[in-house]
Order: C-alpha cells, then structure tokens, then sequence
C-alpha cells in the first residue's frame, strides 16, 4: 500500500516539475472597434453586413432592457397644382400663368419597436436618430407584436500572455 501511495505521489510531483508545459494567462481586456459587435454570441463588423440597416427613427422611452423607438418615414401627403404668373417685361400684355405640380411631404412617424443593446444611456424623448440595427425578431410590447432589433453588444477581445518554458 506505501508503495501504491508513494508510486502516486512522484508521478503527480512529476507533472508539476514539467518545464515544457506552457502557461496562458488572460492579463486584460480590450474593447475592439465600434463597428465590430456581438449579437447572439455571433460577431458582426456593421460597415459590412448587409443584414445591418440604418433605420431612422425617434426615441420614445425605455421599457425594461429595451429602448422604444417608431420608425420615422418621409411620406407625400398630396400634390397641388400652382399657377405661377411671370412677366415677360411688356408690361400687362406680356404677363402669362404657367401651371407647376408641388408635392407635399412630411415625416410621419409610425410602426413602434424595440432596440436591445441600445449603447446611449441619457437621450431626450423624441429625439431623431439613425442607427444602424439589425432585426432578430419579434415580441410582445404593450399586447401588440413589434419588431425587435439589435444594436449588438460591444466585443470585448481577451489579450492573453503565453508564458513558454525557458529553454525553448
């Protein structure tokens, strides 16, 4: 039996004596770039991948996790037609009136959605934004169903030291 214990404890101290095992540590952490981030465990570069769109829209609030947002979209209310009068320098006989077609647009705001990993924490209600988000979904927001979307979390990349033997 000391002959079993024994075999055991010089083939652990073995293990432990070993100068050519390397070591790693995790000494820090760094953020990478703004356009590269994470969403669902998957990293994405946002200049590049096309399933990132700017999407403007105005702020509305928070609910939970999530910033509330409706998409703000440039739409024509209608068309008139105008009569403009020009003169062409004689006086009242030279004067004749050309008709101009006008369009009327406006920023409607409309469909509600929420934005996950929304990264500006201070932000006045109604404020104009354009970020670029990507759609992971939907889900229920005040018993009606709404987009969901993601500004992806920040990618925090390990810098890690490998610490070699010293006789390599």
């Amino acid at each position: 039996m000391k002959k079993i214990v024994l075999l055991a404890i010089t083939a652990l101290s073995a293990f432990g004596a070993d100068t050519n095992t390397i070591r790693v540590f995790t000494t820090n952490y760094v953020v990478a770039a703004s356009n590269f981030r994470e969403v669902d465990g998957q990293l994405y570069n946002v200049n590049q991948s096309v399933k990132w769109q700017p999407v403007r829209c105005h702020f509305q609030n928070y609910y939970g996790e999530f910033a509330v947002f409706k998409k703000v979209e440039h739409v024509k209310i209608g068309e008139y037609e105008a009569h403009e009068t020009h003169n062409v320098g004689l006086g009242d006989v030279g004067a004749y009136s050309a008709p101009v077609k006008r369009t009327v647009w406006s920023d409607v705001e409309t469909e509600v959605f929420l934005v996950k990993h929304f990264p500006v924490a201070q932000i006045a209600k109604g404020a104009e934004l354009n970020p670029r988000l990507m759609q992971v979904g939907e889900t229920n927001y005040e018993g009606q169903i709404v987009g969901l979307y993601d500004c992806g979390a920040p990618h925090i990349v390990p810098v890690v030291t490998t610490h070699a033997p010293p006789n390599l």
